[in-house]
């Protein structure tokens, strides 16, 4: 019997047809960060991120998770995507406090579901299951200047050795909060030897026999971005599929395109499911997408050009409304379901500049209001 909440999420619909046609969409949060800062107004600037306000404004942030289950959210993300022990040590916090402040961010978005869920928005009679995801960023987020998008790791910070402990460390700050996470969300990877990192670090943490929400090993994800359709890794689609799906290391349940203009997603996503040949052969993974909402990172060819287009200065990609946006990702998710190359359930969400306004919209037309 399958009891953790993630993946519950993710078993086939009873009432389902067994088309290929059909398309199921799990409905996942949109971006965090860039809905405190434009919607609550808050300060999420500096090397933590929108994580600075689990130490100035902790509520709000169970507020803005509130907003997004309300929007139609079934799954949420941690405030935790920039949150690491030398940032809060940076802003004058001991380290005891910086492992606090980050196992507080998954207390937020649990009570922020047991209140939705207890309250008077929740449709009772459907029995949703809503799920907690632990996100983290990669190595690239917490170097705090575009390195998550351009993968320009230090020469001496790009080995598989030296990235594998990074997320061990990392995710052994997080051992208390593991009872209350449903999965676990690595995100913005923009190396292949990030990505075989994060597999062979799942697979030391497997070892460890942590107690996990439902049991059994936790189930994760990994995310690449890739900013104008090209991942930055200079081996490209082939090094993208290799690292997720060859070689030592865990299988990750599920992979996602985050922080990615939606235009390009459809040119990527064949690129990433496991070859016919591939000699591990995984059951089919989850599809996780969730691009950005007319906002993208440009990442020129000099390093110190890039910057954030937010779609207003006449940029190639058109500005979207939000039913657009939410219409346009539907289209691309139907596409992938129809290849037959990915799981039954496909997750949509949004990251920079999804607000819960977006995830409505999604919501609507998740629910078959095209």
């Amino acid at each position: 019997m399958v009891t953790n909440t993630f993946l519950q999420l993710l078993q086939p619909s009873a009432t389902s047809a067994p088309s290929s046609s059909d398309l199921d969409i799990v409905v996942l949060d949109g971006g965090l960060g860039t809905t405190l800062r434009d919607t609550f107004k808050r300060n999420c600037e500096g090397d933590l991120w929108s994580s600075r306000l689990l130490a100035e404004d902790p509520d709000v942030i169970k507020q803005a998770h509130l907003a997004f289950f309300e929007a139609g959210a079934e799954i949420v993300l941690t405030c935790t995507y920039q949150a690491f022990i030398g940032g809060f040590v940076h802003q004058k916090f001991t380290e005891e406090e910086a492992r606090g402040y980050m196992n507080k961010a998954v207390d937020l978005a649990a009570e922020a579901r047991d209140e939705y869920v207890n309250g008077d928005k929740y449709d009772k009679a459907t029995s949703k299951k809503l799920a907690v995801g632990l996100s983290l960023g990669s190595y690239g987020a917490i170097l705090c200047n575009g390195e998550e998008f351009t993968g320009a790791y230090p020469e001496s910070e790009q080995s598989v050795a030296y990235l594998k402990e990074f997320h061990l460390d990392r995710l052994r700050v997080f051992l208390p909060s593991f009872p209350r996470i449903d999965f676990i969300a690595f995100e913005t990877t923009p190396l292949a030897n990030e990505v075989i990192a994060i597999r062979q670090a799942m697979t030391e943490l497997s070892s460890l026999s942590i107690s996990v929400a439902g049991g059994g090993d936790i189930p994760f994800w990994i995310g690449l971005t890739c900013p104008a359709g090209e991942w930055a890794d200079k081996g490209g689609a082939k090094a993208a599929r290799e690292s997720l799906w060859e070689g030592p290391g865990r299988l990750p349940d599920g992979v996602a395109l985050n922080c990615t203009e939606t235009s390009v997603l459809a040119s990527i996503i064949p690129h990433l499911a496991p070859s016919s040949s591939s000699e591990s052969k995984p059951n089919k993974p989850t599809l996780i997408l969730y691009p950005n909402y007319n906002t993208a990172y440009m990442n020129e060819t000099d390093n110190a050009a890039s910057y954030w287009d937010t779609f207003d200065k006449g940029s190639k990609p058109a500005r979207l409304t939000g039913p657009e946006w939410a219409s346009q990702l539907i289209s691309i998710a139907s596409e992938a379901n129809s290849s037959g190359s990915w799981a039954s359930k496909i997750i949509c969400g949004g990251c920079c500049g999804t607000q819960p306004d977006e995830i409505s919209e999604l919501r609507k037309l998740a629910d078959g209001g095209r």
